[in-house]
């Protein structure tokens, strides 16, 4: 069984999309979606373009969807699409990629770019990009909050030996995990599972040597490591 961690939105999807195609999997939220209030100027300022590199960031507001849209990856542009936006632009599926589009293509002269962030990123592009005349400017609109602590199920479920892999798409999903399986001293049982993870995600050599093994998308495509993970447990439980 492959553990999901992530906000319970995102893991629920991805439980159930991994689920669907034949391989065990339950959600575990690990952090918590927090809103934050948009001062009204924000919306009074004239910008040539948005920028969303995460779901959670979208906003509704008239003034704003008939500003072409720049997101990360196709699920960030498909919830973009169904919350108004019409001109969406989804050029990559990494921050930076979509950064080094964008200069290329947009022409500082015809204004700023408005980036609606969450607290905590993984890549600055207003700070990739403040060496040429792109002008991004970031807002804060929500945090993501870690849990205080593991739900007793859990910590029963990893105790009878069934979980085999984890999914990990964040560093910090990842820290404030191992901190709360440390707290219960169970950290150890990790030893048995697999890591499933973004290539690019900063984890450290000693983050990720002492799990049986780490499974890896170059392309930090959701769809590409989902077809790692079913390789994986199909060769794991192809008849000897």
């Amino acid at each position: 069984m492959i553990v999901v961690i992530r906000d319970i939105d995102d893991a629920t999807y991805n439980a159930e999309y991994l689920q669907s195609s034949g391989v065990p999997a339950i959600p575990l939220a690990i952090l918590s979606f927090s809103a934050l209030e948009l001062k009204n100027e924000v919306f009074d300022k004239s910008y040539q373009a948005l920028i969303y590199t995460s779901k959670h960031a979208i906003v509704e507001n008239n003034s704003l969807y008939s500003l072409p849209v720049w997101c990360v990856g196709n699920a960030t542009g498909a919830a973009a699409k169904k919350a108004g936006y019409k001109n969406i632009l989804v050029p990559s599926d990494n921050a930076r990629s979509m950064a080094d589009v964008m200069v290329h293509k947009i022409k500082a002269d015809d204004g700023p770019l408005l980036w609606l962030s969450g607290a905590d990123i993984a890549f600055d592009i207003a700070s990739y990009v403040s060496s040429t005349k792109l002008q991004v400017e970031r807002v804060i609109n929500y945090q993501m909050k870690p849990i205080s602590q593991l739900p007793d199920w859990f910590v029963d479920l990893v105790r009878t030996g069934t979980i085999t892999g984890i999914l990990v798409l964040s560093k910090r999903s990842f820290d404030c995990f191992s901190s709360l399986m440390i707290s219960k001293n169970i950290w150890d049982y990790h030893k048995k599972w697999y890591l499933f993870t973004f290539d690019k995600i900063p984890f450290g050599t000693t983050d990720t040597s002492s799990f049986l093994g780490c499974i890896k998308s170059q392309t930090s495509n959701i769809d590409d490591l989902f077809k790692h993970i079913k390789d994986w447990y199909s060769i794991i439980n192809k008849p000897r």
